[in-house]
């Protein structure tokens, strides 16, 4: 009997191993994570970045309309930064300056300055839009970034008043990079 109990606990335990290893293999490959936003150091409302993770940020690349989801990853995303030769991108949009809402004709005017400023300095972006699932919040334009590093980012970010940007490196998980 015990010899029989013996068998039974190794195939639990090789079943768990099994699963424990499956598992792991999902989180890998459709970029599920654990990774917890600190919010601890932000003034940022609970509820707004909670809105900001839920979010679907869709980046045009040609005809095609691409969705990037926070804290997954994208295999779209990990192409367009292998064949644009760089390891990291960004969105950013200068629409609602620190989630005041704002008219369309001064987010308008905001996001024409944004291009403006990334043009001006030869950044190469791609057009995105911002879309809240609950539609509490009004589709955002905003721009896909190539090649633009985390800090360099932040500070795009805070020159043009927004709480948090999304930025990705060359793993393609994009990342809610709080900024207050």
């Amino acid at each position: 009997m015990n010899e029989h109990f013996s068998t039974l606990r190794k195939d639990r335990e090789l079943s768990f191993v099994r699963f424990v290893n499956f598992y792991n293999t999902v989180k890998l490959h459709t970029g599920i994570s654990n990774m917890a936003i600190d919010t601890s150091n932000s003034v940022i409302d609970k509820k707004l970045i909670v809105s900001y993770s839920q979010t679907q940020y869709w980046v045009s690349i040609g005809c095609e309309k691409v969705m990037v989801c926070i804290d997954r990853y994208s295999e779209q995303v990990k192409s367009l930064l292998t064949q644009s030769e760089v390891s990291c991108a960004a969105i950013v949009t200068a629409y609602n300056p620190c989630s005041q809402l704002n008219n369309e004709n001064e987010n308008r005017l905001a996001n024409e300055l944004l291009r403006s400023f990334l043009v001006r300095n030869h950044y190469r972006f791609l057009e995105s839009l911002n879309v809240d699932p609950t539609q509490i919040w009004p589709p955002e334009k905003s721009f896909f970034v190539l090649g633009l590093g985390l800090h360099a980012e932040q500070n795009i970010g805070r020159q043009f008043g927004q709480n948090a940007i999304v930025w990705m490196d060359h793993g393609a998980i994009a990342r809610l990079v709080l900024l207050r």
